[in-house]
């Protein structure tokens, strides 16, 4: 991690906590939520509140995805912590003319030639 810049870091985490409803004047519990997500333009998290006449909801969610994420509704609230997600993978390959090392062994590359 010494080698990453400071700018990278920022907004990585997220915490959540609650409070017991035996702490609160109300009785009811208190959640607090913050995934820690950066503001950006277009934004990561749009709003929104689906009601009919058995159902409400409330929170936000993804562009594209059809139902709250975060959010409440009359009985409960929930959230969500943050982590990075691992979506890439990196292989380094140490080369000597035409052979690559791979588990010890060197192996010769085979490159196929493609069109276009």
């Amino acid at each position: 991690m010494e080698n990453v810049s400071i700018s990278y870091l920022e907004g990585i985490g997220s915490n959540n906590w609650v409070i017991s409803g035996k702490f609160t004047e109300s009785g009811k519990p208190i959640l607090a939520n913050d995934p820690h997500l950066l503001l950006t333009a277009p934004p990561v998290w749009y709003e929104m509140h689906l009601k009919t006449k058995d159902f409400e909801v409330r929170g936000v969610t993804f562009p594209g995805i059809p139902f709250v994420i975060i959010g409440y509704n009359k009985h409960v609230a929930w959230g969500f912590t943050n982590v990075g997600a691992d979506v890439i993978d990196f292989y380094a390959y140490v080369w000597k003319g035409g052979k690559y090392l791979y588990k010890g062994k060197w192996l010769s590359s085979r490159p196929k030639p493609r069109g276009c």
